[in-house]
């Protein structure tokens, strides 16, 4: 029976993961991977499993493939460019791999007006909503310039339902490194789009906007907080509030209407919720955890032209 993963090696593993999904096109093997750890190959990949319930071979290429249905859908970035990008050499290799995974062709996946590539990573029914008559003009966004943020994140990765449940443990830390204030940044950043096959692995970071001085020598051993660089961007932000089912359909509304008329494009990867600092840190989080009723928020896309 393997042990349990200590937190330090964790938060080691979690960061390796970062920096795979921070440059997809890499060809960073399992040995590159177990060498930015510090342990053997075979403990890394048994490690790996542990927390999140596949290899890291596995791993990777779901991300890849995540990330190509992501631009695939909400960019007009050719699907060669597409498959470079996600690290597949090949047209035919990538045409391939992401029919198994999505049942379509990545051309048929981009043309298809019943699939999207959800924030919540599920494909939920459509509740009656006829999306193509939602007025677009009835979402208020505004879109404003964001310089590069330095946060500390600490990640979530289960099923989407549970992901508030990491933030009780996020503010006690950034309690403890005298972060929290009135003016606190907290930010909820999705990881994960459509991919109805692994609800159970949707990776969520429960984060905090920290000073450019901010040093990581505080840090404890067991700190299971990774820091991430979120770049200059121009961001499109729209407020809600209403519940996570209600957050669905605006975030679809948001992308898949606003957005093609909008003249941007999305910049990044990920998108993020911005949460006002009673929400995480009063009693309304426990509200969120038990019923996942009452989310206010900011939605940000980052854009560019």
């Amino acid at each position: 029976m393997a042990g349990r993963v200590t937190l330090k090696l964790s938060r080691r593993i979690i960061d390796a993961a970062l920096a795979a999904e921070r440059d997809l096109s890499s060809d960073l093997s399992v040995e590159d991977l177990a060498d930015y750890v510090g342990v053997s190959d075979k403990h890394f990949q048994r490690c790996f499993r542990q927390i999140f319930g596949e290899s890291p071979k596995s791993y990777v290429r779901r991300i890849r493939l995540q990330r190509s249905a992501y631009f695939l859908k909400w960019s007009d970035v050719p699907v060669i460019q597409i498959a470079m990008q996600a690290g597949f050499r090949t047209h035919a290799g990538f045409t391939r791999a992401f029919a198994k995974a999505y049942a379509l062709t990545p051309q048929q996946f981009r043309e298809a007006r019943d699939v999207a590539p959800f924030l919540s990573a599920r494909e939920l029914p459509n509740q009656g909503l006829d999306l193509d008559h939602l007025e677009a003009s009835r979402l208020i966004v505004r879109v404003q310039h964001r310089p590069a943020w330095r946060v500390a994140a600490m990640r979530h990765i289960g099923p989407v339902e549970s992901m508030a449940s990491i933030w009780p443990t996020m503010v006690e830390w950034a309690s403890r490194q005298g972060l929290l204030s009135k003016d606190s940044i907290f930010l909820g950043i999705h990881n994960d789009y459509w991919d109805p096959l692994a609800e159970d692995k949707y990776r969520y970071d429960a984060a905090i906007v920290v000073p450019d001085d901010f040093s990581e020598d505080d840090f404890r051993e067991d700190d299971q907080v990774n820091m991430i660089t979120l770049p200059a961007s121009d961001v499109a932000m729209t407020e809600f509030s209403g519940s996570l089912r209600q957050a669905d359909d605006v975030w679809r509304r948001f992308a898949e209407q606003w957005l093609p008329i909008s003249g941007y494009q999305i910049r990044t990867v990920f998108a993020y919720d911005r949460y006002p600092v009673d929400l995480v840190t009063g009693s309304v989080l426990q509200n969120i955890i038990k019923t996942l009723m009452g989310i206010r928020a900011t939605f940000c896309l980052p854009v560019k032209k």
